[in-house]
């Protein structure tokens, strides 16, 4: 059994990740609807299952809220009774007046800290008793107005359901949701620019700006390397900071850039360095742009090597990088692109029009994060690449980006 995992933030009013919805293939939620008898057969026949789906609750459950839909009300006797509970919330489907079969379990997983989702704004108005036991309600946002659904809004919020807006894929549509009292916000806004803010880069977006083009110019060598990162003091230091720490594991402390670039050689100090300016420039932004950066970046480095272009791996991770800088800068990408001149294919890639090797990298990690199961088969085939290693590919982003990096 194939089974593809993916994560989904989702944001407070302050843009902060309040949690993720884990989102799972279809195979697996028809393989969760299956009799007990044939989900043992089947995980007989793809033991990797059970073990992804520890390692993902495992890496997620200190840290956030985890959301999970209920395909079926059964698996509530399925879900663990301790340990996990005080991060779960967990949504409901269809009919809420079915809940009544199996009250007592959901008063039992609320006394332990659980929260439960309405999947849908048309539960709220069959006006069931069973509201009380709810915490949230999903509002998809694709079939939004204002004007009909303000009204709505405002009357589940007074029976004390908090509301999720999904689909929110612009800051415009972000803006529109919090003045309705949307508490909860998912979708992909916070990896678009807010082109409607009009602004200017400020002078530290400048300065940095500069030094990204600077420090990737085709063929770097050590001394000039060295030359532009010690003339910003700033940068230098958070270099020398960054790979101090425990991400590289070094056994005696690195004091100078000289030192760094001839342990690490000019390549790799090039691409820690384009890292760490890329850091300073999402300041300002929501944390979990600068992890999605960090987890493309290492996301298509891994699958350059693994699709047989290992001499690109150092311009994949480049390429995921700066996949975001568009949200980060608040510019189109093709300003983005004006003002920061690199090669056609990296060009390409960025803008989606090319179907060059690295832009398919680029996209199959995008069809991750999109939960697009289909599109990332397809892709993953179109590069060679066997789909459960983009799945481990993926697991090795993710703790990658949660490292301490000393930024």
């Amino acid at each position: 059994m194939k089974m593809f995992m993916g994560r989904q933030p989702i944001f407070n009013k302050e843009k902060q990740v309040f949690g993720y919805e884990v989102k799972l293939e279809k195979d697996f939620m028809s393989y969760m609807n299956k009799t007990a008898e044939e989900q043992h057969i089947e995980v007989g026949q793809a033991e990797h299952s059970e073990s992804k789906l520890k390692f993902w609750v495992d890496l997620l459950r200190s840290q956030h809220q985890i959301f999970v839909t209920i395909p079926n009300l059964d698996l509530l006797y399925a879900l663990p009774s301790k340990g996990l509970d005080h991060n779960m919330v967990y949504g409901i489907k269809g009919d809420l007046n079915k809940l009544e079969d199996y009250i007592g379990r959901v008063k039992y997983l609320k006394g332990r800290g659980c929260l439960f989702m309405l999947q849908d704004m048309e539960q709220v108005s069959t006006g069931s008793k069973y509201l009380e036991y709810m915490d949230l309600v999903r509002l998809d946002f694709n079939n939004f107005t204002k004007s009909d659904s303000k009204p709505c809004l405002s009357a589940i919020n007074k029976k004390g359901l908090k509301v999720l807006a999904n689909h929110v894929q612009t800051y415009d549509q972000f803006r529109l949701a919090l003045q309705c009292g949307v508490e909860y916000f998912m979708g992909d806004f916070f990896k678009t620019p807010d082109l409607s803010t009009g602004r200017s880069l400020y002078v530290n977006q400048v300065s940095h700006f500069q030094l990204l083009k600077e420090i990737n110019q085709p063929h770097m060598r050590f001394h000039r390397l060295e030359g532009i990162i010690e003339r910003d003091a700033t940068l230098a230091i958070k270099i020398l900071q960054f790979i101090n720490s425990s991400h590289f594991g070094v056994r005696f402390r690195i004091r100078s850039i000289q030192h760094a670039l001839t342990m690490l050689g000019e390549k790799e100090i090039q691409k820690w360095a384009t890292l760490v300016i890329i850091s300073s420039i999402s300041k300002g932004k929501p944390p979990e742009l600068l992890t999605t950066a960090l987890v493309r970046a290492r996301f298509c480095e891994e699958m350059a090597v693994l699709s047989g272009q290992k001499n690109l791996k150092n311009e994949c991770f480049f390429l995921g990088l700066i996949s975001v800088l568009d949200a980060m800068l608040d510019l189109s990408m093709e300003e983005v692109l004006k003002r920061f001149p690199l090669s056609s294919i990296i060009s390409e890639a960025l803008l989606g029009m090319s179907d060059n090797p690295m832009s398919l990298v680029l996209q199959l990690i995008i069809n991750y994060e999109q939960a697009n199961w289909f599109n990332l088969a397809e892709t993953a085939h179109r590069l060679k690449i066997e789909e459960d290693v983009v799945v481990q590919t993926y697991f090795k982003a993710l703790e990658f980006a949660s490292e301490d990096m000393g930024f």
